[in-house]
């Protein structure tokens, strides 16, 4: 360590000269364009600088500490020239509003000190009731008359109603008091972690030939800010198109307000997921046993809490799905919900300040505690460049009201979608402004009425219900992205789904969950299953009745998936003796039958296939 600080003295003696004999200027900046991809964003920022004629330095000041130094970026018009571009943080001035949160703290202090007070005047309220009633009793031998009495029971009724309005007004102060209390706590919390940070500063040293005025552009991708969508699936009933609404979920804490900003949201294509169960390739050999299928999860939404060190709920964490634009946000009690696309999922978690995780999922409810991050900031120098920029003139038309909003509200926004290369852009017509509050921000992006075709889906194999799933068509123009997404049925709030465009074909398919009025049982058909020995052989059959009814007043379309296995060696022989008619992928071993079933109907489906092998050998087959 003393070899460490030796060597910076040492580097500081030689290079403060030289930078003592360049002029420098601070310049204060404001964010007019970002660009928020599903992680990360890139902000832009612009300034007229007075130069002097010769090198000196411009220093840009109060920036974001978590800014990717390799990606800066400084523009610059004229005959001015970039010599280099240094990204430093500034550790003097992070706590440089030390009276703003001291009256943070003297309000804190302030307010448990009324809810204190109020606690005891509700205490002494709860004495005199007690009191009250305990001298309700007339004993002894003291004569009673009807006159006393009722003059007693009116005082009585009279009293006891003051103190129970008494205490009652109490409580609700206490309550106010304390919902006060939990916004302050907040509050204090937002300013202190702000204040820990440092602030972002990019200096640029420059080369005029005159003294100029020159325009400075520059721009860098920003961390702790990312949107994820969500959307709202509407239908009246399975004969008519679903309403789409696709919505933002925005979200940043860099520690820089982006006010009034010409707001972008940005997106490549994420990993493939899906909703509905798979089956895999049934593989028949020795000693191999048929494919087991996870049951460890009750369902596909996970819920949990994250806690830090101290075992502090830690409010605004981002909840991803890994290689997904599934995402979540844990609330003021640091809970959360997601839905994942598979048992395999992992979750990936993380927030400002703290060491970011990634854990699979393991149950439905899950626990999560984020360690402190000590890693130090370290400064890192880029290279910088000149070249000529026109003079565009970036116009605010208007600043849009910034309203922080739950995921299921929705602010709507005139936005415009863009083809890109490589991905897509939604960009905001009007300025918009996202503060650095970790508070999410619900933007409706769009909303669409698709073509839509209704069918079911069960594999009552893995279990035995039947899922409701809308194919939409031409959904490749509307840019969407995998999503959780909300099914209301007929105005009724029917549960959650994940819509899943990346692993779309022709159709995009979307799982509206289980419909219990069709039903589907899958049962084995004892009268034609048996085993024999013939010769050196061993031969078991096995035969499945898969029933399916359809209790509602329409005809309902059902694509019904079983397997059988896929023998690995020749001394092993599968043979099927009934498929209903069914189609059977060779490769997988899938099973396959599509049936329209009449109102109030039912279908049954068999499936009796032999397995004929060595009678000495050991093979696995349920």
């Amino acid at each position: 360590m003393k070899n460490l600080l030796f060597v910076i003295s040492i580097v500081l003696f030689y290079i403060s000269p030289i930078a003592a004999q360049l002029p420098e200027t601070e310049v204060e900046t404001k964010v007019l364009e970002a660009t928020v991809f599903l992680e990360n964003a890139q902000v832009f920022r612009e300034k007229s600088v007075q130069l002097p004629a010769g090198e000196s330095f411009v220093k840009f000041i109060n920036l974001s500490p978590f800014i990717d130094n390799n990606s800066i970026q400084v523009k610059t018009s004229g005959s001015v020239s970039v010599l280099s571009v240094n990204h430093e943080q500034d550790f003097l001035n992070k706590g440089e509003n030390d009276v703003e949160l001291q009256n943070l703290i003297d309000s804190l202090q302030l307010i448990n000190q009324e809810i204190q007070s109020e606690q005891t005047f509700r205490e002494v309220v709860t004495e005199q009731i007690e009191l009250l009633h305990a001298n309700q009793d007339f004993g002894g031998n003291e004569k009673i008359t009807v006159a006393t009495l009722k003059e007693f029971n009116a005082y009585f009724r009279q009293e006891l109603r003051t103190l129970k309005f008494e205490l009652r007004d109490h409580d609700i102060t206490i309550a106010e008091l304390r919902k006060d209390l939990l916004d302050l706590q907040k509050e204090y919390k937002n300013y202190s972690e702000k204040n820990l940070f440092p602030t972002g500063e990019i200096i640029v040293k420059v080369r005029a030939d005159q003294p100029a005025t020159a325009n400075f552009a520059f721009d860098y991708i920003v961390g702790n800010a990312g949107w994820y969508p969500s959307y709202d699936i509407r239908a009246a009933n399975v004969s008519k198109p679903l309403q789409v609404v696709y919505k933002a979920n925005v979200k940043q804490d860099t520690k820089v307000d982006w006010e009034n900003v010409q707001l972008t949201f940005s997106s490549s294509n994420p990993n493939r997921s899906n909703i509905i169960p798979s089956l895999r390739t049934y593989f028949l050999n020795y000693n191999l046993q048929p494919p087991r299928y996870l049951t460890h999860l009750n369902s596909n939404e996970v819920s949990g809490v994250v806690y830090d060190q101290q075992g502090q709920a830690v409010i605004g964490a981002t909840i991803r799905v890994q290689n997904t634009s599934i995402g979540s946000i844990t609330d003021v009690d640091g809970t959360f919900s997601i839905l994942i696309p598979n048992a395999n999922s992992k979750l990936e978690i993380s927030y400002i300040g703290m060491v970011p995780q990634i854990v699979p999922v393991s149950s439905n409810y899950m626990t999560i505690r984020l360690a402190d991050d000590s890693s130090a900031l370290q400064e890192v120098v880029v290279t910088g460049y000149s070249t000529k920029r026109k003079n565009d003139e970036i116009t605010l038309r208007g600043a849009a009201s910034t309203v922080p909003a739950d995921r299921d509200e929705s602010i709507p926004i005139s936005i415009a979608q863009v083809q890109k290369a490589t991905s897509f852009n939604f960009e905001f017509k009007d300025p918009y402004t996202v503060l650095s509050n970790n508070e999410n921000y619900a933007v409706e992006l769009n909303k669409i009425n698709m073509s839509t075709e209704f069918e079911y889906i069960t594999i009552p194999k893995i279990q035995q219900d039947v899922f409701l799933q809308a194919n939409l068509r031409d959904w490749e123009k509307y840019n969407l992205l995998d999503g959780e997404a909300n099914i209301f049925l007929d105005d009724t709030f029917m549960g959650k789904t994940l819509l899943s465009p990346q692993s779309a074909s022709d159709s995009l398919q979307l799982s509206l969950g289980q419909d219990k009025r069709v039903t589907v049982t899958r049962e084995k058909i004892t009268d034609f299953s048996k085993r024999q020995f013939i010769g050196g052989k061993k031969t078991e059959q096995l035969a499945w009745r898969i029933t399916v009814r359809n209790n509602t007043n329409e005809v309902a379309n059902i694509v019904v998936l079983d397997q059988i296995p896929i023998s690995q060696r020749d001394e092993i022989e599968v043979e099927v003796k009934e498929k209903s008619k069914a189609s059977i992928d060779a490769e997988t071993g899938t099973v396959k039958w599509q049936a329209s079933i009449s109102p109030n109907g039912s279908q049954v489906f068999d499936l009796i296939y032999t397995v004929k092998y060595p009678k000495n050998s050991n093979l696995p087959l349920e």
